[in-house]
């Protein structure tokens, strides 16, 4: 499977805007955040030790995000 298929919400939103990956710290861990014009629409509260389990958090972040504004990806 092509990531763009497993991470369809995910690969739709960086058409128009910017998701956030990245370690913060030794305590902290990986953290995702998803991002438009109007700043942080979608960001985590827990951290992963898995880039995968990152991107599983962020697509189910912006499905939700997007359910509840009424975008429907094409």
């Amino acid at each position: 499977m092509k990531i763009d298929e497993k991470y369809r919400n995910i690969a739709n939103w960086v058409a128009d805007a910017c998701v956030e990956i990245g370690f913060c710290d030794e305590y902290t861990g990986v953290t995702a955040r998803a991002v438009d014009m109007g700043g942080v629409v979608w960001e985590t509260e827990e951290t992963f030790s898995t880039l995968e389990a990152a991107l599983d958090a962020l697509e189910t972040g912006i499905a939700a995000w997007c359910k509840e504004h009424g975008i429907v990806w094409e």
